[in-house]
C-alpha cells in the first residue's frame, strides 16, 4: 500500500511539472508574437552593447594574439623584441601627423601625397582600419598636424596650403566630416605644432613665422595669442599648466597656461630649462608631478621640474644613442622613450635609469616621432620607411 502511494506522488509530480513547462512554452509564444527562436544557429549575432556604454577596451594580451595572427610574416627588423607588436596597416606613406584619442582607443594618422587622406584606427577593432577621408577638396592640400579634442569626438586638423583649422567630427552618418573649419589662415606659415587634448582649447604655433602661440575654441575661434619674441620656435610641447617653446641656440623656456572662461593668461617667463647647446629634443610630462626634459645631441639628457631645477641627468656613451632626435614620457610618468636615429631606449623616469634598447627598430630608417597612448600601455614610432610600428610600454609587458 505504501509503495503504490510511492508511485502516485511520483506521477503526480511529474504531470505538474509537464504543465508548467507547457504553460511556460505557451507564455513565451505569446510574448514573441508566435516566432520560435531557432535551435543550433551557425553565428547568433552578438548582443549589441547598451546605449551610452563604450565597447571594452581589448587588453594587450588579446593585441598581441592579433598581432602574431596577422604578422606571421612580419620581416621587420625589431620582430623579435618583446616590446614589437607589429607594424600598422597603413598607406605605406610618410605620415604628416599621427595622434592618440584621449581615451586611447583610436589613433588617427594623415598622410601627404600621393594618397593625402586622414585614417582613424579603431583599438576596439584591433587596429583594423575605420574611416578614411580627403585631407581637404583642394587637391595639393594635407595636412601638417592634428590632434583629437580632449572629449576625444573631434579631431582638429592643420592644412599645409591653406594654412586654416579643420574641425572634423570622429562620428556620424559621414565619417570625419568637416564640423567647422576657419576661413582665414592661422599663422603666415604652415602650422608645426598642434595641440586639441590637454585641455578644452586648441593651441597653435609654427616653426618658423609670427613666434605666436594662439590658442582656439572649439568652433576654430581665436581666443588668445602670445608672442614669445622669436622669429624661429624650435620646440613646442604644452600639457593642461604649462608650456615649453624652444628658440634655436637658446634654452627652452617654461611658461603657465592659466585659463578661465577661455580667457588665457600669460605669466612672465615661468622659469627656464638651461642647457650649454641647444636641446635637439623637449618634452613634457602630462600629469603631477610635471616634469620636463631636454635631449641634446651630444648624448646628453637632462629632467627639470617646472621651477627650473635640474633634477637628474644622463649621459649616454654609446654613439648609436648619441644623437637624441625624439623624447616622450608616459602619461603615468614613470618612463621616458627616446630616440637615435635608427634606435629605441627606455629609461626609469625620473631617475633616467637605462631599462632596455632596440637598435634598428625601423629596418634602417631613422625614426620621426613617438605617440604614447593615454593608458600609457603601448606607443606608436613613425619612420621614413613610411610605416607606423606599434610597441609596448616596458611596464606592461
Amino acid at each position: 500500500c505504501c509503495g503504490a502511494a510511492m508511485d502516485y506522488s511520483v506521477v503526480v509530480g511529474v504531470v505538474i511539472a509537464v504543465a508548467v513547462l507547457v504553460a511556460s512554452y505557451v507564455l513565451t509564444q505569446k510574448k514573441d508574437g508566435g516566432k520560435a527562436e531557432p535551435k543550433g544557429e551557425a553565428n547568433p549575432k552578438p548582443k549589441a552593447a547598451a546605449k551610452g556604454k563604450a565597447a571594452p577596451k581589448p587588453s594587450m594580451k588579446e593585441l598581441m594574439k592579433q598581432a602574431k595572427k596577422n604578422s606571421k610574416n612580419d620581416t621587420s627588423s625589431a620582430a623579435g623584441d618583446p616590446h614589437y607588436v607589429r607594424v600598422l596597416p597603413n598607406l605605406q606613406s610618410d605620415p604628416t601627423a599621427v595622434a592618440f584619442s584621449p581615451d586611447g582607443l583610436k589613433v588617427a594618422m594623415s598622410f601627404g601625397e600621393p594618397n593625402r587622406s586622414i585614417r582613424v584606427y579603431d583599438f576596439a577593432g584591433l587596429l583594423e582600419q575605420r574611416d578614411a577621408a580627403p585631407s581637404d577638396k583642394d587637391k595639393h592640400d594635407y595636412v601638417s598636424a592634428m590632434d583629437f579634442t580632449q572629449d576625444g569626438h573631434f579631431l582638429v586638423c592643420a592644412m599645409r596650403q591653406q594654412l586654416n583649422l579643420f574641425i572634423r567630427k570622429i562620428e556620424g552618418k559621414v565619417p570625419l566630416s568637416v564640423f567647422h573649419k576657419t576661413t582665414k589662415p592661422c599663422h603666415p606659415r604652415a602650422v608645426d605644432f598642434l595641440v586639441a587634448s590637454r585641455g578644452k582649447w586648441i593651441a597653435t604655433a609654427c616653426g618658423a613665422g609670427d613666434g605666436e602661440i594662439k590658442f582656439w575654441n572649439y568652433k576654430g575661434e581665436l581666443q588668445q595669442a602670445f608672442n614669445v619674441k622669436a622669429a624661429t620656435i624650435s620646440h613646442f610641447v604644452c600639457n593642461e599648466a604649462f608650456w615649453a617653446v624652444g628658440i634655436p641656440k637658446q634654452s627652452v623656456t617654461l611658461h603657465s597656461i592659466k585659463c578661465e572662461d577661455m580667457k588665457f593668461q600669460q605669466t612672465a617667463a615661468a622659469s627656464e630649462m638651461k642647457s650649454a647647446k641647444p636641446p635637439s629634443a623637449v618634452a613634457l610630462s602630462m600629469h603631477t608631478p610635471r616634469r620636463g626634459v631636454l635631449a641634446l645631441k651630444t648624448g646628453l639628457i637632462t629632467v627639470w621640474n617646472m621651477e627650473g631645477k635640474k633634477l637628474a641627468e644622463y649621459q649616454e656613451k654609446s654613439d648609436d644613442f648619441k644623437e637624441w632626435i625624439q623624447m616622450a614620457i608616459t602619461p603615468d610618468n614613470r618612463t621616458l622613450i627616446g630616440a637615435a636615429g635608427l634606435n629605441l631606449k627606455f629609461f626609469s623616469f625620473p631617475e633616467l635609469k637605462p631599462l632596455h634598447e632596440i637598435k634598428d627598430a625601423h629596418s634602417g630608417h631613422d625614426i620621426k616621432s613617438i605617440v604614447v597612448a593615454p593608458d600609457s600601455t603601448h606607443f606608436i614610432t613613425s619612420a621614413e620607411d613610411g610605416r607606423q610600428y606599434l610597441w609596448k610600454c616596458p611596464d606592461h609587458l
